[in-house]
């Protein structure tokens, strides 16, 4: 089982320069902070930060007006913020029966597609078939670990 809220997948930087994989509730972390998300491409830099906005939003609202920048100051810690997510993990499930995370309930009426045509800069379907893809060629990504691919539909849904 996977799980976008329990299971380390988030790529970042250190203050002190290190790399590392965390979940969601460790970007609060004191010891040797998170100074950035570490992905390769800006579209999945700026839809893990707007993930992670949407689901603080969501599992941690503020009490009233002034609580966004007194949380500013003095952040909760990872305990607290996964206290938060704890009713919200079961929706975050990458595997098992019936619809997973970003799945609708519905079935798709579709061919399938691949997976390199949720990413910005993928060729569409008629530029491929007319081979008009000059600049941009589509063939480059075949597959995908799982964070990325979740994230993937997360910057296609943003985007």
């Amino acid at each position: 089982m996977f799980n976008l809220l329990t299971d380390p997948w988030l790529p970042i930087i250190r203050q002190g320069g290190g790399r590392d994989l965390i979940r969601p509730a460790q970007i609060a972390e004191t010891d040797d902070p998170v100074i950035a998300v570490d992905w390769p491409r800006a579209d999945f830099r700026i839809a893990t930060l707007e993930f992670l906005i949407g689901l603080l939003a969501t599992a941690c609202p503020p009490e009233g007006s002034g609580a966004w920048h007194d949380a500013w100051d003095a952040p909760p810690d990872p305990a607290t913020l996964d206290s938060g997510f704890a009713p919200l993990v079961h929706a975050f499930d990458l595997d098992g029966d019936g619809p997973r995370f970003l799945q609708d309930r519905e079935d798709l009426v579709s061919e399938a597609e691949p997976i390199e045509r949720l990413l910005i800069e993928a060729p569409g379907a008629s530029t491929i078939q007319k081979n008009t893809d000059l600049l941009v060629h589509g063939g480059r990504v075949a597959t995908l670990g799982r964070a990325a691919a979740a994230l993937v539909f997360l910057v296609a849904v943003l985007w």
